[in-house]
C-alpha cells in the first residue's frame, strides 16, 4: 500500500467511524464500499469486521449498564452459527462476484431501512436468533453485519441503548 491509499484509508475509516458514533451503526455500510475502491474486496472484509470488532467491544462497554444479558447470548451464538457458511462464501465467491453481492447487500439493505418495514413477532427468541444468522453470515461474507440487528430491532421498538 503507498502513502495515498493509507491515508485514504484513515479518512475512510474516520468517516466511517463518525458516522457510526452518530447512528449507533453502519459503519460497515460506510467503510466497506469505499475501502473497495483503495483494497481488493476481501482485504476490505477482513480489514472492516477486526475494525468493526474494536468499535463494538468500545460500544458495549459504553452501554453495558442497559445490557439484556438475554438479546445478546441469542444474537451472538446466532452470529457465530452464521459465521461459518458466510466465510465459506467469502473464500468460494471470486472477487468480482463478491463485489456484486455487496453491492446487492447494500442496496437491499438501504431500501429495506428506508422503507421501515415491519413485520409482527411472534417468537423473539427465534427473532433474535434468526437476525443474529443473518447478522453473522453478512459479517462474515460482506463485513455488514448491521442491518439484520437493525431492521429486527427496529421492528421489535426496542430503546435505542438496548438495541446498540
Amino acid at each position: 500500500m503507498d502513502c495515498t491509499a493509507i491515508i485514504l484509508t484513515i479518512g475512510i475509516i474516520f468517516a466511517a467511524s463518525f458516522f457510526s458514533t452518530v447512528s449507533g451503526f453502519g459503519f460497515a455500510l460506510v467503510a466497506m464500499p469505499v475501502l473497495t475502491l483503495v483494497m481488493s474486496v476481501k482485504a476490505a472484509v477482513i480489514f472492516v469486521l477486526l475494525l468493526n470488532l474494536v468499535l463494538r467491544a468500545i460500544t458495549m462497554y459504553r452501554v453495558r449498564k442497559g445490557f439484556d444479558k438475554e438479546t445478546v447470548i441469542l444474537t451472538t451464538l446466532g452470529s457465530i452459527m452464521g459465521m461459518l457458511p458466510g466465510s465459506w462464501v467469502l473464500k468460494v465467491l471470486p472477487a468480482a462476484q463478491l463485489e456484486v453481492f455487496l453491492g446487492a447487500v447494500l442496496v437491499a439493505a438501504t431500501i429495506l431501512l428506508s422503507l421501515q418495514c415491519t413485520l409482527p413477532i411472534k417468537n423473539k427468541t427465534c427473532g433474535r436468533l434468526g437476525a443474529g444468522i443473518l447478522s453473522g453470515f453478512f459479517g462474515a461474507s460482506t463485513s455488514v453485519s448491521g442491518p439484520p440487528l437493525v431492521l429486527y430491532f427496529l421492528n421489535e421498538k426496542l430503546p435505542k441503548d438496548v438495541m446498540r
